[in-house]
């Protein structure tokens, strides 16, 4: 009995001070080394578990392969000392920490069935849980997770880490109340000091994202109390003067301050485009548009280049240029913003998307805002003499300040090997040349060359492409012919451009009032069609009807009103706008699609037969499986010819194409659309069908 124990005591003493001692130490450094090397993302909810990718974790393998050999040793010349489990269980964790998580799985699914009902083995299920949550098996880990917590009397002093383990499911499955509720529980219990730091962050990021936001300032200002590694303490701070209520004007000026304070600090220089982008994020919620567009600028400005500020910074100048109706610099901002995104980035496929819509969108307000401007200076001398004289100094100004630009570009050259490069980061385009360069070139490429002012359509390059020769006899007929004529040929060498593309002659002005007419439809139907901002859409629609009425796209309009205030579910509207187009044309096209009614296919007017002419080049496309080419048939068509008899016929070929793609959700609401659009066509009827096997298959 006595050797049995000694036996025991030996085997036990051998086991935990020659080898389990040594090789914990070892996976315990490993696991220290990876936390370290672990990089988190701030912009993403914290993960619970720092633990790199299993490729990351090959070059723990040595060491780890050291403590498999260690605890094999146990296993197998001491087997009846107590420190068998333990030695299984680190097993499992040297397979994780060397990358290698189905054996770290085997090992733990060995401790589990073997030792059942024992605290390592509820252990190893925990740690096969933590493991699949790092293989983003997301719906095992919460199967394994339902049934450890609906055990009975779980062992209190594992209870901390299984709700922590729960936490972090809750999370990769998006149901934040759960995770929260887990760590409030959880948190209180835990006693190492960084892991406290962390638990506290993940759970001020949660609430931050449920909306409790006096809740998220609490657990930030814990994590800083914690004396934390600087990246928790700086995105504590950062992450405070977001969490804060915006309409509170007290609360925004306090974290201005508390983020000009930051900026004044040499640690955060790294950042610095981070502190700007959030300081432009509060002066747009303090109104303070010309602020806003300051610390944006700013940020672009800033030694640090993070890509997904940088993005945002574009997109955001873009928008507020936009709204000011400063089309060229929303639009060199847009494109800015499509290059500079990264391609994982969630609204990657969103803003590429944007910047295409919008290009065609400041196309049409361009040429609004040319033409209007060339259309006024045609009818009030005195502006006309005036905005050319303020355009010649500008361009003399501009031609005095070139010159200037390249003498200090040349000292600066001069300099380049002698110092460093300026403060200001080449990465903002006003200041690269480069960049500068390339966007002015992307806008020439899109719209021509135009003078960047008021006006600054009068005195384009474009004229050729513009302005088509009108018929002589008409214009030799028109006064207004012989007044240009005779304004140009007295005018001094200087000036004479500045008349070339002011309209005099009443053909000259009919045909821009068409032109404007044109781009107010077509901008409202991308407000429509492409940006769902309906708004936007109708006040553009009625802005076109109120300055150019009996256009001749009027009854497009009417048709485009009607169309969106269905959508709207505004019928009163909708049938308002359907009696004028009756009024206007019983026969018209337009009306037969609103009312559902069939067309006969005889009556086409000469405009459908360039439709008809689209949609064979869209249907040949969509059978080749050129289902791109197919698509950009259908947005032309659209664009041109929106409502014609053979709308239906190219949503369809849409809605196709998007089954094709195996996105079943967004085809079913397609069809559905066309079946409440088009209720009394063939394809309407094929249309539902498609829906009822859709539902029998989902």
């Amino acid at each position: 009995m006595a050797q049995g124990w000694l036996s025991r005591q030996w085997h036990n003493s051998v086991s935990h001070y020659n080898y389990y001692y040594n090789a914990n130490l070892m996976v315990s450094d490993v696991r220290e080394e990876s936390l370290i090397a672990y990089k988190d993302n701030f912009k993403t909810v914290l993960s619970l578990y720092p633990i790199p990718v299993s490729a990351d974790l090959k070059g723990n393998a040595t060491k780890m392969d050291e403590v498999l050999k260690k605890c094999s040793h146990i296993i197998e010349r001491h087997s009846k000392s107590k420190w068998v489990d333990d030695s299984y269980l680190l097993m499992g964790d040297a397979h994780l920490f060397k990358g290698d998580f189905y054996s770290a799985i085997e090992v733990y699914e060995y401790v589990a069935g073997t030792f059942k009902k024992s605290q390592p083995a509820l252990q190893a299920e925990i740690n096969i849980l933590v493991t699949y949550l790092l293989q983003e098996k997301y719906e095992d880990a919460e199967a394994l997770y339902t049934k450890l917590s609906s055990k009975k009397e779980f062992p209190e002093k594992l209870k901390t880490q299984l709700n922590i383990a729960g936490a972090a499911v809750n999370i990769k499955q998006g149901k934040y109340p759960g995770a929260i509720k887990l760590l409030e529980e959880a948190i209180p219990k835990v006693k190492d000091k960084f892991k406290k730091i962390r638990y506290n962050f993940v759970l001020a990021q949660l609430y931050a994202l449920t909306k409790q936001n006096p809740l998220a300032l609490e657990r930030y200002k814990k994590v800083i109390k914690l004396n934390p590694p600087y990246e928790f303490a700086f995105n504590a701070k950062l992450n405070m003067a977001k969490a804060i209520n915006l309409k509170n004007r007290s609360e925004v000026k306090n974290a201005k301050m508390v983020l000009r304070n930051m900026l004044r600090d040499d640690k955060n220089i790294d950042y610095f485009d981070q502190i700007y982008y959030e300081l432009g994020n509060l002066e747009i919620a303090d109104k303070n548009d010309r602020g806003a567009i300051a610390e944006y600028t700013n940020s672009l400005r800033s030694k640090s280049s993070d890509p997904a500020i940088k993005s945002n910074s574009y997109l955001a100048l873009a928008d507020l240029y936009f709204r000011y109706q400063d089309y060229e610099n929303a639009q060199i901002y847009y494109d800015s913003a499509a290059r500079t995104i990264d391609p994982t980035n969630p609204n990657y496929e969103f803003v590429q998307e944007k910047n295409l819509v919008l290009n065609e969108l400041i196309k049409h307000l361009v040429n609004i805002k040319e033409k209007d401007s060339l259309l006024r200076l045609s009818n009030d001398e005195k502006l006309r003499e005036k905005t050319i004289d303020k355009l010649i100094r500008e361009e003399k100004d501009r031609a005095e300040k070139e010159k200037q630009l390249e003498e200090i570009r040349k000292q600066q050259q001069n300099n380049m090997s002698m110092q460093q490069p300026t403060v200001v980061n080449a990465s903002f385009p006003f200041y690269n040349m480069a960049a500068k360069n390339k966007g002015l070139q992307d806008f020439q490429r899109i719209w021509g060359v135009f003078e960047l002012s008021d006006f600054w359509g009068i005195a384009s390059n474009r004229q050729k492409e513009v302005w088509k020769k009108i018929d002589e006899e008409q214009t030799n007929n028109d006064k207004g012919s012989v007044i240009k004529e005779g304004i140009i040929s007295k005018a001094p060498e200087e000036r004479k451009k500045y008349y070339t593309n002011i309209p005099f002659t009443q053909a000259e002005k009919q045909k821009m009032l068409d032109e404007i007419s044109e781009s107010y439809f077509l901008g409202a139907n991308v407000y429509y069609q492409n940006l769902k901002e309906y708004d936007k859409a109708r006040l553009m629609l009625e802005e076109l009807n109120k300055k150019h009425p009996k256009s001749k796209y009027e009854i497009n309009s009417w048709y485009l009103l009607a169309r969106l205030h269905r959508d709207l579910k505004n019928t009163e509207k909708a049938e308002y706008y359907i009696g004028l187009i009756r009024a206007a044309d019983s026969n018209s096209n337009f009306l037969n699609v609103l009312e559902n009614k069939a067309i006969d296919s005889s009556k086409l007017v000469k405009v459908d037969n360039e439709v008809e002419t689209i949609y064979i080049k869209c249907f040949e496309a969509y059978k080749t499986g050129k289902y791109q080419e197919a698509l950009g048939y259908k947005k032309d068509h659209d664009t041109r010819f929106p409502g014609s008899p053979l709308q239906v016929n190219f949503d369809y070929i849409d809605a196709l194409i998007t089954g094709k793609g195996g996105d079943l959700k967004a085809f079913k609401q397609k069809l559905t659309a066309i079946a409440d659009y088009y209720a009394n066509t063939e394809i309407a009827a094929e249309c539902l069908k498609t829906i009822e096997l859709i539902n029998i298959k989902t």
